[in-house]
């Protein structure tokens, strides 16, 4: 029995909660988090997600000078027109 309720005999008026967990079958629990990362050699834009995956675009070089590239942590790559077309892909890959 702490100070407080010493000589009291009235219920402890405290709610007792159980704290939050979430589930993994809600829409937060399948979110998955991205946020902008320092670019590596030849990046020109990074993408990290909290469970270690990445997104990247650079620039083309050698046959691909002029376009650009997208490349991913699973070893995706591949080569568009624009950097547009480039950022459209990218988006598509940290779903």
């Amino acid at each position: 029995m702490d100070k407080r309720s010493a000589g009291k005999s009235e219920p402890d008026d405290e709610p007792h909660l159980e704290p939050l967990r979430p589930r993994r079958d809600t829409w937060s629990g399948r979110v998955i988090r991205w946020h902008a990362a320092t670019p590596r050699g030849g990046e020109s834009v990074r993408w990290e997600s909290i469970d270690g995956r990445w997104v990247a675009i650079s620039l083309g070089d050698g046959d691909d000078l002029g376009r650009a590239v997208v490349a991913d942590a699973e070893g995706q790559r591949t080569v568009v027109d624009s950097y547009e077309e480039a950022l459209v892909v990218a988006e598509s890959w940290r779903r």
